[in-house]
This record gives structure tokens, C-alpha cells and sequence, in this order.
């Protein structure tokens, strides 16, 4: 949708998956323990592994700054949401010195997951042939929620849950025709 000369709006509907590996490794080492010969230690190996798959949502927006005819330069922001159902794998192994060994695990665990995407920067497009093919290059700050992903079960019995978080500097190329 063209609001104006210089802003322009495209809800879009598409399929996103993903697939997410989380090993965590962890030493343990008890300082607090006054006879150095009896120190405490162990070692704590995690595993959140995940991948799912659903529908998505959103809207592109691009603020025109420069129009040179066949190619601009714009601002732009995307903002989506999407919601997979995927299988979570989950494990943790633990040893101690003391000769102990704990195993969790936490095999298909099927639910669904909520994504929140935006993405926010400077872009250029050129178009080609009648403007039937177009050239993209957008530059930007990128962040995603991943809402209540992150998910471990304890040697401790106690279900963790938590959000991921990704952000950062994104480049994006792209070719339509």
C-alpha cells in the first residue's frame, strides 16, 4: 500500500522454521570448603535443542528518502510475529568428584513457540528490466524474542524456562524477479 509519495506499507503472510542448538558446559569448583584436600567439584553438561515450524505474519515499511528513478535509498522497518510447533529435546548430565552422576532427560516435548522479529535500518533498491526485477540491499539492527524457549530440566528436578534473545547488526541482499 502507497500512503504517500515517500511511505509505503506490505503486510505479508509466510512460513518460518527454525532449528536451535544450546549446549551448555559447566565446571563446578567449591573454594568454600577450609581442607583444600576435600575440594568439591563437578562438571555439568546441558543440552536445549529445538526445531519447529509455523505460520508467520507481519508488515514492511519503507520511508523513501532518495528516489533517483530506477533505484532509492530508504529507511525501513519490519516487525513480525510467528508461532511453530516444534519438539524441544532436552538433557542434563551431571558428575561430581564424589563419584555421583545425575542424568535428566527431557525426550520430544512438543509445544509451540512464539517469535517476535523486528528489524529496523538504512536500505537501497534498484530496479531492473520494466522494474520487473529489483536489487536490495538493506543494513539494520536486527533483534528477535523468542518467547519461553529456552528450556531445561535440572539434575535438581526443577524445570527452568526462559526467553532467547537475538540481536544485532544484520545485512540483508536480496534478488526479486
Amino acid at each position: 500500500f502507497q500512503i504517500s509519495r515517500f511511505l509505503a506499507i506490505r503486510p505479508f503472510l509466510g512460513l518460518k522454521g527454525g532449528f536451535i542448538r544450546q549446549p551448555i558446559n559447566i565446571k563446578y569448583l567449591d573454594i568454600a570448603q577450609k581442607d583444600s584436600s576435600n575440594l568439591y567439584s563437578g562438571q555439568e553438561n546441558l543440552k536445549n535443542n529445538f526445531w519447529g515450524v509455523g505460520p508467520s505474519a507481519g508488515v514492511n515499511t519503507v520511508w523513501m528518502l532518495v528516489n533517483f528513478q530506477s533505484h532509492f535509498l530508504s529507511l525501513f522497518g519490519d516487525f513480525s510475529i510467528a508461532t511453530m510447533w516444534g519438539k524441544w529435546t532436552c538433557s542434563d548430565v551431571y558428575n561430581s568428584t564424589l563419584g555421583n552422576t545425575y542424568v535428566v532427560n527431557m525426550n520430544n516435548s512438543s509445544l509451540g513457540s512464539l517469535t517476535l522479529d523486528g528489524f529496523l535500518g538504512m536500505g537501497w533498491e534498484a530496479y531492473f528490466s520494466d522494474c520487473r526485477s529489483c536489487l536490495s540491499v538493506k543494513l539494520g539492527y536486527e533483534m528477535q524474542i523468542w518467547i519461553n524457549q529456552f528450556r531445561l530440566a535440572t539434575f535438581q528436578l526443577q524445570r527452568l524456562h526462559g526467553d532467547l534473545t537475538l540481536q544485532g547488526l544484520t545485512l540483508k541482499c536480496a534478488f526479486e524477479f
